[in-house]
């Protein structure tokens, strides 16, 4: 494996250039797996479907970042609650659209979200915060902690140190890779978080109430039969302060 050494997760120069030419070296990205693949993910996740109860509540304002092509904002919007879905990649939201024409959808970027403060009474940001660097993923966070009001709930998954993928791929800073063979999506940055890392992260804006770990043998389109591949991901629920 090639090492990239970047001890504080920072690019100097052009960075958006430098991670470009790192993602057309290895996997696919999700802009191309939307634009040959389509809705690749189409159930709302378990996670999603255990915790949805925690956003009902009167006059309830949902936001779904990185929403992908809809699968949990469909699910939210199902249960009688007022969502909007929002993700960087145009492609998935032309498909978000059609598969729900009656859900406000928009291309937004989770790093400058274009909503006022105090917009929302809860966020769901599922699989997210771990296609950034760290710098990146702490200006997510801030932007969450901004738009949801004090008391509204957030419910965040994303990846665990314990995932077998850990390791793979091109090293950019600590716990961060790009490249990795085993995900579909191996084009993309993956942060992988450790408990504390997540509970800091958190924090400074919202009272844990739950966080929890899981583990897969296998996660949507992904077939192996590698029993050495394991898919672990962390499950949060927290409260605004």
């Amino acid at each position: 494996m090639s090492i990239l050494e970047i001890s504080d997760g920072s690019i100097k120069g052009n960075k958006t250039r430098f991670i470009e030419e790192l993602e057309l070296q290895h996997h696919k990205k999700w802009k191309e797996i939307y634009k040959e693949i389509g809705a690749v993910q189409t159930e709302p996740t378990n996670f999603m479907k255990e915790n949805v109860h925690l956003l009902l509540k009167k006059d309830a304002r949902v936001l779904d970042i990185g929403c992908g092509t809809g699968r949990n904002t469909r699910y939210i919007h199902e249960k009688g609650i007022e969502v909007i879905g929002v993700d960087k990649l145009e492609e998935a939201i032309k498909i978000a659209k059609l598969k729900a024409p009656d859900i406000h959808f928009e291309v937004a970027d989770a790093q400058t979200l274009p909503f006022p403060d105090n917009s929302f009474s809860g966020v769901v940001c599922l699989h997210v915060i771990e296609h950034h660097l760290p710098e990146e993923i702490r200006q997510i966070i801030r932007e969450i902690a901004r738009v949801v009001k004090k008391g509204g709930i957030l419910l965040l998954s994303t990846v665990s140190v314990r995932d077998s993928a850990k390791g793979n791929g091109k090293r950019l800073c600590d716990n961060t890779y790009i490249g990795i063979e085993t995900f579909l999506d191996g084009g993309e940055i993956h942060h992988f978080f450790t408990r504390t890392e997540l509970i800091n992260l958190l924090g400074k804006y919202f009272d844990i109430i739950d966080i929890h770990h899981s583990t897969y043998s296998n996660f949507d389109q992904l077939e192996t039969e590698d029993s050495s591949v394991k898919i672990a991901h962390w499950h949060v629920v927290a409260r605004k302060r």
